[in-house]
């Protein structure tokens, strides 16, 4: 089968997205597939990064005006054509044509956008792209959803009435990397500046407002006012620590306490999973919760919040809490790292769910149908 999987713009950060796509291309490259990945290059695009002022605007000339041609051509020469990123449905009309799938990740942006998210406001420019973005959705032939959370979701916005939809979990992005704790060690001295004996708990995730990085740092500063003899420190892996959130920091009087590790190689990740004593993951929202398994599938214990999709995702392999209410998730925190043999544990088994090869085989399935559906209309 030819497959053309279509990748997002490279200066739009989307680090996950890139795992995403390379994990895809990976994996139907070992089952005999021919695989194109195609991206948006950068033509007009301007500044260091893609994601805000001029750059970020330019970057659309690049996405949403340039790349209509490269993309035409390369789908006339593929069997199906893979959005891999719901951000990018806009782009359904163009391969309309052809067989394709989108993969929906979640709907935060979009319900965002349409007011359904109290916590989060859009301007007029986001709520304009996120139209644009349901309008082509709602237009997709085959749509994965990557949670029943996310399919949910779907359901309750009219996407996907009279499409071929499947539900594919992702997989553990780490299933192919082992890593002893020696090994972890080393790099994270080396690497990440964290002294060998040094125990802490870890949070994984940007800065966007649903990874509730402000709730981590409270929980945290929760746990060392309650229990000041605990020695551990806060590893915040993921984007660079806003003004807003190093004053937090300060003003809860723990900043001594807390380490910000940027821009970091998977195999930095990895090493931070083998050794930390909890994953501390109290989003608002998600569309899956890659983290979750990511941390199970190396033996570290997960405190996640009480909602779907993490409780779907962690299953019977986490601990749950609110993180509206502080002193109790401090708490159960702490019973997490007392009880890390018990949750690394589970937490692995759980984590066996979400196969590499499960993964794949629920694409080519999916894609075979479309194929099918495609030419029986």
């Amino acid at each position: 089968m030819k497959i053309l999987l279509v990748g997002n713009y490279l200066r739009s950060e989307q680090c996950s997205m890139q795992r995403f796509v390379e994990m895809l291309h990976e994996g139907l490259c070992q089952r005999g597939h021919q695989v194109t990945v195609l991206r948006p290059e950068r033509h007009v695009g301007i500044g260091r990064s893609g994601t805000h002022g001029l750059g970020k605007w330019s970057g659309y000339v690049d996405r949403f005006l340039l790349f209509r041609p490269p993309l035409r051509r390369a789908a006339r020469q593929a069997d199906l054509v893979h959005v891999v990123d719901q951000g990018n449905a806009m782009y359904v009309p163009w391969v309309l044509d052809r067989p394709h799938v989108v993969t929906c990740h979640d709907l935060i942006a979009i319900r965002s956008a349409l007011g359904l998210i109290p916590l989060k406001s859009t301007r007029l420019t986001g709520r304009l792209l996120q139209q644009w973005t349901l309008k082509g959705l709602r237009r997709a032939q085959a749509i994965v959803s990557i949670s029943e959370k996310s399919l949910a979701d779907m359901q309750a916005l009219g996407i996907g009435e009279g499409a071929l939809v499947r539900v594919v979990a992702n997989a553990n992005g780490f299933e192919h990397f082992p890593l002893d704790r020696e090994e972890a060690g080393r790099m994270l001295r080396e690497q990440g500046g964290i002294e060998r004996d040094q125990p802490f708990v870890m949070h994984v995730g940007g800065d966007a407002w649903y990874k509730n990085r402000e709730g981590v740092v409270k929980i945290f500063a929760q746990l060392v006012q309650r229990h000041s003899a605990l020695p551990h420190k806060l590893i915040l892996a993921g984007q660079r620590l806003p003004e807003s959130l190093l004053h937090l920091i300060d003003t809860l009087g723990i900043t001594q306490r807390v380490q910000a590790l940027t821009d970091i190689s998977d195999e930095l990740l990895n090493a931070l999973y083998c050794r930390a004593d909890a994953l501390l993951f109290p989003s608002w929202e998600e569309g899956f919760g890659w983290p979750i398994i990511e941390a199970q599938s190396r033996g570290c214990p997960v405190l996640t919040t009480d909602r779907s999709p993490m409780t779907e995702v962690g299953g019977e392999g986490a601990l749950y809490v609110d993180p509206n209410d502080l002193p109790a998730a401090a708490e159960t925190l702490l019973q997490l790292m007392q009880e890390k043999a018990i949750w690394e544990r589970r937490g692995m088994e759980n984590a066996r769910r979400f196969t590499f090869d499960s993964m794949i085989s629920g694409y080519e399935l999916t894609y075979q149908a479309a194929i099918e559906q495609f030419y029986q209309k």
